[in-house]
């Protein structure tokens, strides 16, 4: 599932190609998809694309008002975008031949724009599109680990005194937004703290240096475009690079980056943790 940086890296990237184009049609493919007043956005203008939470949120200004389509990619949701100028490069055939177990019947909505169609292609079909007028309707269910509001004082109290596990804890999206299990164990390798110890055994200084990675963790990682296990793209096909960078996911039983531990792997809420037993005592 793509994490926040995945996300903020389809955003960024799809904003920079098709801000400014006008939406001519959206077509529903899947059944499962409902969009209610598809109709009435017709001529509206992409005014930007932006990363909500774990979605991508297309903000749209039409002739009647102003317009929020919200695209959770869940497990395998891709948005892929072919430019009109470019369609004999970035074609959909092309995409998919590098990406194991897709293909044109799993494209579940094709929006018509008039610079350029993008496309909402989800295998699994866990994906969902939300139509809404306002950002007080999005589905985001915690707080933005990027965002300004995300002050140490508000992650200490959202920490409270919990009897969680910290590495579960932080994969809870009710609390923060964004954090998956991959930057979870990166996080808290940075920050020198074991997974396996709770919240409420955090002290002042630990908490302090949780915050700090995980600002530090997830900037670097959208300086770097994500991580590419498996079959993660930006909208027009790149791959993430910040697999080359990941000190400790995925790297069981290899010698830590930092000392001469080697990395263990245990099971956490049935999830794989990776830690280095001596850097995080």
């Amino acid at each position: 599932m793509p994490e926040l940086p995945e996300v903020e890296t389809v955003a960024r990237r799809l904003n920079d190609t098709a801000a400014g184009a006008a939406l001519e049609k959206i077509i529903v493919l899947d059944k499962k998809l409902s969009i209610p007043d598809r109709k009435n956005l017709r001529g509206a203008v992409l005014r930007r694309v932006v990363r909500a939470g774990k979605t991508v949120v297309l903000e749209l200004s039409g002739p009647e008002s102003q317009r929020l389509l919200q695209i959770h990619l869940r497990m395998s949701g891709r948005l892929f975008w072919i430019d009109k100028a470019e369609n004999t490069i970035h074609t959909f055939d092309g995409y998919v031949s590098n990406v194991k177990g897709v293909g044109r019947k799993h494209c579940r909505v094709r929006f018509l724009f008039d610079s350029g169609t993008l496309l909402f292609v989800d295998p699994r079909r866990f994906g969902t599109v939300k139509l809404v007028r306002s950002a007080q309707e999005l589905d985001i269910p915690g707080l933005d680990p990027t965002g300004s509001d995300f002050t140490l004082a508000v992650f200490r109290k959202l920490l409270g005194e919990s009897a969680q596990k910290i590495k579960v804890w932080l994969l809870r999206q009710d609390r923060i937004t964004g954090l998956g299990n991959i930057y979870a164990s990166e996080i808290l390798f940075d920050s020198g703290i074991d997974p396996e110890r709770t919240v409420g055994s955090l002290n002042s200084a630990e908490i302090k240096r949780l915050h700090s990675s995980i600002r530090k963790i997830l900037r670097n990682a959208i300086k770097h475009c994500g991580t590419t296990f498996s079959d993660f793209q930006s909208s027009e096909g790149s791959l993430g690079e910040y697999q080359n960078y990941l000190k400790v996911y995925g790297r069981a039983g290899e010698k830590c980056a930092d000392c001469d531990a080697k990395i263990l792997r245990v099971v956490q809420a049935q999830r794989s943790t990776f830690y280095c037993p001596q850097c995080q005592a």
